[in-house]
């Protein structure tokens, strides 16, 4: 149970990240994080929309014991352009409110596979297999390289 607890708590550390970020202006969120970089909150949507996706695709079909349909052949260029555009039309407490559900989706969903499945391997619409705790660890690197960027552009504005 450590382990599968310390994951979670990993996976859940953006809902805080994001709700701090909610002091700042929205100036700061247009804050680009470098040169032909997203602006933070181009990122926030970034993250949002992905929590979608793996939600849909990958966590809830676990729960449910449905087919994972994530797939790499998906267009993730295209998605993530898609992700900036929309966070751009949306305000900050929006992002951080939809951050935020999206997030706990993705935790509570979690908190309910036993942490022996954690283990177990899954594989994804193409066949490439993974376990959850993989998984998980790969959402969490991700949070952490993008809140990285965050903070030092924050650090820089």
């Amino acid at each position: 149970m450590v382990q599968k607890q310390k994951q979670l708590t990993a996976c859940s550390a953006l809902i805080d990240y994001v709700t701090k970020l909610g002091v700042y202006q929205e100036q700061v969120w247009l804050t680009p994080l470098g040169s032909d970089k997203w602006s933070i909150k181009e990122v926030i949507g970034h993250l949002i929309r992905w929590d979608h996706y793996f939600y849909e695709t990958t966590i809830h079909p676990i729960v449910t014991n449905s087919p994972i349909t994530m797939s790499e052949d998906d267009d993730v260029s295209t998605f993530n352009t898609s992700a900036a555009a929309w966070a751009l039309s949306q305000s900050k407490e929006d992002l951080i409110h939809a951050l935020t559900s999206s997030r706990k989706a993705i935790t509570d969903a979690l908190q309910s596979i036993p942490e022996e499945h954690y283990s177990k391997v899954y594989a994804d619409a193409e066949g490439n297999t993974f376990t959850l705790a993989q998984f998980i660890q790969d959402i969490a690197s991700h949070d952490q390289h993008h809140t990285a960027q965050i903070t030092q552009a924050i650090d820089k504005a």
